[in-house]
This record gives structure tokens, sequence and C-alpha cells, in this order.
């Protein structure tokens, strides 16, 4: 299907295969299709900082969460939901495909207007300032609040998450504002 395939390998380490991108960006519309394997766990980065001090991207970087619970019918935390700011800020309702079913994501980060933006399926499920004194009350209510470097970079490279579960993307195309 023209598709990026990660199927993780349990004689493997998993969790640390993230493809990142070689440049960095910093406003920008980030359109992609994805799909997730029953109860997967996988995300997309932004924000990116590489150092030898953060051994994976969510180290330093929100995460636009991709997560099937299949399994588990009463979840309901939100800010793990797919088109979460992973532990920060969730869609008030779940608007993903069934696992195994193609769903997009629209991703909008803009510094220049302190801006974040996900839709999932052609619907916003969250809006969010990417700095400043409202991003920095979202972050000490999290539990990224004490992590050095979490969250700060105006500019980074943006990462497909291994998480240990199998992940489908295609149709990557990103517009720099």
């Amino acid at each position: 299907d023209g598709a990026m395939y990660y199927l993780p390998d349990p004689d493997k380490n998993q969790g640390v295969n993230n493809l990142i991108t070689d440049k960095k960006y910093s406003n920008f519309i980030l359109s992609v299709e994805w799909k997730i394997s029953v109860d997967g766990n996988s995300g997309i980065f932004y924000g990116v900082f590489e150092d030898e001090k953060y051994v994976v991207p969510y180290m330093t970087a929100p995460e636009i969460q991709i997560r099937d619970y299949t399994n588990i019918p009463d979840f309901n935390d939100n800010k793990q939901m797919s088109g979460a700011i992973f532990g920060i800020i969730g869609p008030d309702k779940d608007l993903m495909n069934k696992a195994g079913e193609w769903n997009h994501f629209l991703i909008t980060i803009d510094h220049k207007n302190n801006l974040g933006k996900v839709e999932l399926n052609g619907h916003e499920v969250v809006d969010f300032p990417v700095e400043g004194e409202a991003w920095q009350a979202m972050l000490n209510d999290s539990k990224f609040k004490e992590w050095e470097g979490f969250g700060v970079h105006q500019e980074g490279n943006i990462g497909l998450q291994d998480h240990g579960h199998a992940v489908w993307f295609r149709n990557i195309k990103i517009k720099e504002l």
C-alpha cells in the first residue's frame, strides 16, 4: 500500500527504533495517514532535541498519540487517546477508526502564532499553545513538569515512534509555514 510498516522483533530492542527527520522544523503542517495494530501504541513527535543525554525522542519532544485499546473497553484517559498530546491534553471523544484501518492526522505546530492543533480524520480534536505561560501551566499539570528539556525547543526534528507495536505510516507530507 505504499506504506512504511514497523513490525517489532521481540528478540531485539523495542522502543528505541524511532525514525527521526534529518531536518529540523519550527512552524509546519504535517499530514500523515497511519494505522495501528490491536492494542497498539505509537505516536508522532515534534520538537525533538537530539543530544547524548536524551536516549529517546520522548525525553524532549511532545507526542501526538496513536493508540488502540480494543481489549480495554473501559479505557477513558483522554490524554492517552489518539490525537492527544500524550499526557498533556486530549480530545473530548475518540474519533479513531478501529485498529487495522487507516486514519489521518493533520498536525499544525506554529510557534509564530503560538498555536498547536491536531485534526483526526477531518475533525479538530485538540488545540493548544506551543509555548509561553499557558504551555508551561499545562506541563506543570503533567508528568513532564520535572523533565529537563521537555517541550521547550521551538525548533526540532519530527519523529515516528517505536513503542513495540506494529504500526503503518503513509502519504507523509509536510508544509513549512
